[in-house]
C-alpha cells in the first residue's frame, strides 16, 4: 500500500478531529495547542532525521497541523539542533535504539517547553 492511497484518508480524519476539537475548544473558552512528538528513531541520525523530515508521511502530518488554524509545537523542528543528545536521552530505549516512548527526560523536557509556550496564557503561579 502507498502512502498516498492509505494516508490521505486518515489525514482527513485526523484533521475533522482537529476542527473539532478547536470548534470545541471555542465554545469553552479554552486554548488548544498540538504538539507533534516524532518517534524516538527519528534522531538516531542525521541522516535518518533528514529522511523523516522529507518523508510524505511528515510532510502531510505537517500541512494537517498548520492548516488546522491551531497554534502547533513540532518536535522534530524544535529538537533538531539536539538530536543526538535526544536520542540518548529523551527516548526509552529497545534493543540499544531509541524507542517510540518519552523517557523521563523526555517528558520532563516536553514539560518546559510547554511551560514555556502556555505560561504567556496561564497567569501568575
Amino acid at each position: 500500500i502507498d502512502f498516498h492511497s492509505f494516508a490521505k484518508p486518515v489525514m482527513r480524519v485526523v484533521a475533522e478531529l482537529f476542527e473539532r476539537a478547536r470548534q470545541a475548544a471555542v465554545e469553552d473558552d479554552a486554548r488548544l495547542v498540538l504538539l507533534h512528538i516524532p518517534w524516538g528513531l527519528a534522531f538516531e541520525s542525521e541522516e535518518a532525521l533528514q529522511s523523516y523530515l522529507a518523508s510524505p508521511q511528515y510532510r502531510h502530518l505537517s500541512g494537517v497541523l498548520r492548516a488546522s488554524g491551531l497554534p502547533v509545537i513540532d518536535l522534530a523542528e524544535l529538537w533538531q539542533a539536539e538530536r543526538l543528545a535526544v536520542a540518548r536521552s529523551f527516548y526509552l530505549h529497545h534493543g540499544g535504539r531509541p524507542a517510540g516512548h518519552l523517557s523521563p527526560a523526555g517528558n520532563a523536557a516536553v514539560a518546559g517547553i510547554l511551560e514555556h509556550r502556555l505560561s504567556p496564557f496561564l497567569g501568575p503561579r
